[in-house]
């Protein structure tokens, strides 16, 4: 078995606190460095700023694209 691992590394990644749901913070892609891309900042479905959720607690309203991303994509963010 092959397996081929990717890695994206930013300057600055926190999570807020239970009270802010969870609250991805990222910044600083390191491109340089990064093998996968910036998936979680740059495209339509940017995860930065948004909340945690789970299939029946949807704290990810921010987002334009999609109601509930835990539905959608079967994760969190």
């Amino acid at each position: 078995m092959r397996l081929k691992l990717r890695t994206t590394e930013y300057g600055e990644f926190a999570l807020d606190n239970e009270s802010q749901n969870y609250k991805l913070q990222i910044s600083q892609f390191r491109s340089n460095t990064s093998t996968a891309g910036d998936s979680l900042s740059s495209s339509c479905d940017n995860a930065n700023r948004i909340s945690f959720s789970i299939y029946d607690h949807d704290h990810d309203y921010d987002n334009l694209f999609y109601n509930n991303c835990a539905l959608t994509y079967h994760g969190a963010w």
